[in-house]
């Protein structure tokens, strides 16, 4: 396709424009259903108002007239391109919503190439009657109900104990990946491998260490009930439209991230236990599985933290990683309610 008929196709065709920054390209791609087109250089301006105010305001300090000078110092830093979604013609957030799987799967594929990572600060729709646009915040944050009142202590104690153990810092690591995922079940997995790298140590052949049979190994699944103090059966509820379903995040993720990692075929006939509206919960509202994982995720990197996680004590050796029928955990009661939602 030649520039000039690009050109008129992005002026005329109806089509989603995400405009990314953060990765950089030096020619146009061109694809049967989509373009990434190189931009110029962002400016910075908004980026030096705010830490000229900082300066005004908290360090009460007034700033020179240096404005235009430290934005054209940086101004090179941030690289930005258009991603183009050619679409149907509809309204605008169908359009978007119709949009994103191409845009998540291309800028993915692209930043292997280009570096970076694509964050769209701005989308464009045109349809056949007029052009939208619509600015993207940034990602929020998804832990504003653990904002503790000693938060500069947890924060503190889950830095240091990230410089001491690199196993630990890994796991953080993991989660941080995890929570700039904008697929949802790529994100599943992705949280799930943060609490299987922080049980690491409870799995394997529990008991009897001579008799290694399925019944006495304790796997990635069962680890992380054993860590996380739920049951072996255990079932988070959802009310959705009036209908309550029943489901097990920690399964389902596991069911996910063997998919996705090992290649293995999960068709629900070969798991009768896991109810079908359970299936269609993964389907069609992956978020409310996603939201228990990430918690279970957020919780016990702090238990880690402070010292009050079974896993980091077995891990450090100062304790075996018991069998959970063991004489001394007899008389803990394990949590079996799980999470509870409703949606109207």
């Amino acid at each position: 396709m030649s520039a000039e008929t690009l050109a008129n196709r992005l002026a005329v065709d109806s089509a989603v424009h995400f405009l990314c920054e953060r990765v950089s390209i030096d020619r146009p791609l061109e694809f049967d259903d989509a373009a990434i087109l190189p931009l110029s250089e962002l400016g910075m301006q908004d980026r030096v108002d705010a830490a000229l105010r900082y300066q005004l305001e908290v360090l009460g300090d007034r700033p020179p007239s240096v404005r235009d000078h430290l934005a054209a110092t940086v101004a090179s830093a941030v690289r930005s391109v258009s991603v183009t979604i050619f679409v149907e013609p509809a309204a605008p957030d169908v359009m978007e919503v119709r949009a994103r799987p191409r845009f998540n799967s291309l800028t993915n594929a692209l930043t292997v190439f280009a570096g970076g990572r694509a964050d769209p600060f701005a989308s464009i729709v045109r349809n056949s009657d007029n052009v939208f646009i619509r600015m993207l915040p940034p990602g929020e944050t998804a832990i504003w109900h653990l904002m503790e009142p000693n938060m500069a202590g947890m924060v503190t104690a889950i830095a240091d104990l990230s410089a001491q153990n690199d196993h630990f810092a890994f796991a953080v690591s993991l989660f941080h990946e995890a929570n700039g995922e904008r697929h949802p079940h790529y994100a599943l997995a992705r949280y799930y491998s943060v609490l299987e790298a922080l049980a690491y140590k409870l799995k394997g052949y529990v008991g009897n260490p001579t008799l290694k049979t399925d019944s006495a190994k304790r796997g990635s699944r069962k680890a992380i009930s054993y860590m996380l103090l739920l049951a072996d059966i255990h079932r988070s509820r959802i009310s959705i439209r009036g209908k309550v379903i029943e489901y097990d995040e920690i399964e389902l993720a596991r069911l996910v991230r063997d998919h996705l990692f090992h290649g293995v075929e999960v068709e629900e006939k070969d798991y009768p236990g896991v109810p079908a509206a359970t299936w269609e919960l993964l389907r069609t509202n992956p978020e409310h599985v996603l939201r228990d994982l990430r918690s279970h995720c957020e919780i016990e990197i702090r238990r880690w933290a402070i010292d009050t996680s079974i896993a980091r004590v077995v891990a450090e050796g100062r304790a075996s990683g018991l069998s959970p029928d063991h004489p001394a955990l007899r008389n803990v009661r394990p949590f079996i309610g799980g999470s509870q939602a409703s949606i109207d």
